[in-house]
């Protein structure tokens, strides 16, 4: 069952347990590049994708859309978006008028169409265009909005989404100036403007950040959030921000306007970090954000508390420990402090030593994987016992015999030299 009916994640950067949960329980995904993320969303899923570029919007927008296609590849896709928050992002450049911009976008439509792909317009960022509302929250016009149905983008042939970036800050989901401003958008151009339908609305992102009546910056004064970006600094929990987009997709589910909208962001890393969406992950399956602390039985890397320290699930238990051999790996399952090791199933591997059959490792992290004790200098499974392994077919077999693998079928294995033989990488429940 979906945790959600069209709230779905932005993805960028590398994939990990918490973004495959993501796609596992959600039927939408936005990807930064990132074209696996869309490869592995689920039959039916929506796709959109944004390429990482600077685009010149005094050139020709064909050009630009070439350039998308050819990042694409052949993934498969819904939507793919052209320039983001112009003329504010550094990557949309020259921007030189709302015009130019539109002139600019007819051209990348047009080439997109003549391939075959849809096109999200415009990814405005939060509240833009501004001058939709007057200083009191009333309509002006004309506006933005005038001007960019004039263009035709609006009509037959022109742009199949549009795209929007909707934020809240303390005002929560139901904010209609920012986290809902598709409505008034709607409102506008089918009231004001007598437009009878136009195109659906895709939010490319939605989200936590530093949001106020439509204003990019500082919540309202003396309150809100101060200047802190994102749900995880602006100290709300897992809970707290998975209720929000839960209301936030209660209120667009019956919104025929609207297609998705995806949460901001997964891979956030060190520039994005507040935005991560991973510890949400384990609220998807059960919309139950209660996350499992250190010592914790657990079954996946996603079970586990990712604050204050990440912690992954390394043999059943939840761990804060991580990028040691045979520990969880660091950084959403990526990272290893030992450079002999890599990270294997969200544990860090040691190809050398430690595993079942080879010789415990030393100086760092576990002697040997989870389930194995040292017996004879070897790492071998607890059961073998009394001293020796030889004729034991529960451990490792050392001078010629079997090796068994927890919860697997006995297998021959090849010799190696000095006569032992050694197990493949992974061991059976291992993830």
């Amino acid at each position: 069952m979906a945790a959600f009916s069209k709230v779905g994640g932005h993805f960028r950067n590398a994939p990990n347990d918490a973004s495959a949960t993501w796609l596992q329980y959600t039927s939408t995904v936005k990807a930064l590049d990132g074209n696996a993320y869309l490869q592995s969303a689920p039959a039916g899923s929506l796709r959109a994708f944004r390429h990482y570029m600077n685009f010149d919007i005094s050139g020709d927008g064909g050009s630009f859309a070439d350039a998308v296609i050819g990042a694409l590849g052949s993934t498969p896709v819904d939507y793919i978006e052209a320039a983001n928050e112009c003329p504010a992002d550094p990557t949309c450049q020259n921007y030189g008028s709302l015009a130019n911009y539109l002139r600019w976008t007819g051209q990348f439509v047009t080439r997109a169409h003549a391939k075959g792909y849809k096109v999200a317009c415009f990814s405005w960022s939060v509240g833009n265009p501004a001058n939709l509302l007057d200083s009191s929250g009333n309509f002006q016009s004309p506006n933005d909005w005038d001007t960019i149905a004039l263009s035709g983008l609006l009509g037959p042939g022109g742009c199949d989404a549009i795209a929007l970036h909707e934020y809240w800050g303390n005002e929560g989901p139901a904010n209609l100036y920012t986290a809902l401003r598709h409505q008034l958008v709607h409102k506008y151009l089918t009231q004001n403007l007598g437009i009878s339908s136009h195109p659906p609305f895709v939010m490319t992102e939605i989200g936590r950040d530093c949001v106020c009546l439509g204003n990019y910056g500082p919540c309202c004064s003396g309150g809100g959030c101060g200047n802190k970006c994102g749900w995880q600094a602006q100290g709300l929990t897992p809970t707290q921000f998975f209720q929000e987009l839960q209301t936030w997709d209660a209120i667009v589910s019956g919104d025929p306007t609207v297609l998705a909208g995806h949460v901001y962001t997964h891979g956030g890393a060190t520039d994005f970090a507040s935005f991560e969406i991973d510890p949400l992950a384990p609220c998807l399956a059960t919309g139950n954000c209660t996350c499992i602390s250190s010592g914790g039985s657990c079954t996946a890397a996603t079970d586990c508390c990712q604050s204050p320290q990440p912690q992954g699930c390394v043999s059943g238990q939840c761990q804060q420990a991580c990028g040691t051999t045979w520990v969880a790996c660091c950084n959403g399952s990526v990272q290893c402090t030992d450079a002999k090791t890599t990270c294997q199933g969200g544990v860090c591997a040691d190809p050398t030593c430690g595993d079942i059959g080879q010789s415990p490792c030393t100086g760092n992290g576990q002697p040997c994987a989870p389930g194995l004790v040292i017996q004879g200098n070897f790492c071998v499974q607890g059961s073998g016992g009394g001293g020796s392994c030889i004729a034991d077919p529960d451990c490792i077999a050392v001078l010629g015999q079997r090796l068994l693998l927890p919860g697997s079928a006995q297998r021959e294995l090849p010799a190696v030299p000095g006569g032992v033989r050694h197990g493949p990488r992974g061991r059976s429940g291992r993830r």
